[in-house]
């Protein structure tokens, strides 16, 4: 049970690392957030991502994986956070990391209505230099100008993401 507990609440093991309790939620005060990175890649369906449409957008950015369980359970409630905050300025993208792109493909179509970027190696990941994700899933949120203004390491549920979203989306600079 605690095991069970434990990837819950921290994770899937074969992430780029591994979570502690400390650092499930992390938030950053408006004047002490990092830059993120330039989100670029190849999408699961072979095109390539522009990234263009997302500037001046608040930015979810979710790091998944088809075989990792908490990934699975939260991507309901991605997707209706998504449903449900997009038209106040907020975009998603997914990554999926470290999987197979067939595999990846046939959870994400159906499910997710946001774009996922293919990325095996975990390079996005490592592209959030100064906060990189941990563990999957892990959900990174950007606020208009592109720097990381929240991070989950951690599943997260709608309720909580949607209020997070719509208070960077409400901030005004």
């Amino acid at each position: 049970m605690a095991t069970l507990l434990a990837v819950a609440l921290g994770g899937c093991d074969r992430a780029v690392g591994r979570g502690d309790a400390t650092s499930l939620r992390t938030e950053f005060p408006v004047h002490e957030r990092p830059a993120g990175p330039e989100l670029a890649g190849t999408l699961l369906d072979g095109t390539t991502f522009d990234p263009a449409p997302l500037r001046g957008n608040v930015v979810v950015v979710n790091f998944w994986a088809s075989w990792c369980p908490p990934c699975r359970a939260e991507a309901d409630d991605l997707e209706a956070a998504y449903q449900a905050t997009r038209e106040a300025g907020v975009a998603f993208l997914g990554v999926n990391t470290q999987d197979g792109k067939d595999v990846a493909s046939a959870f994400s179509h159906g499910t997710l209505t946001y774009p996922s970027l293919f990325d095996p190696p975990g390079r996005m990941a490592l592209q959030f230099r100064q906060m990189p994700p941990k563990t999957l899933p892990a959900t990174v949120i950007l606020d208009r100008a592109g720097r990381i203004a929240v991070m989950f390491s951690r599943p997260v549920l709608q309720p909580e993401l949607e209020q997070a979203v719509l208070q960077l989306a409400a901030e005004r600079d």
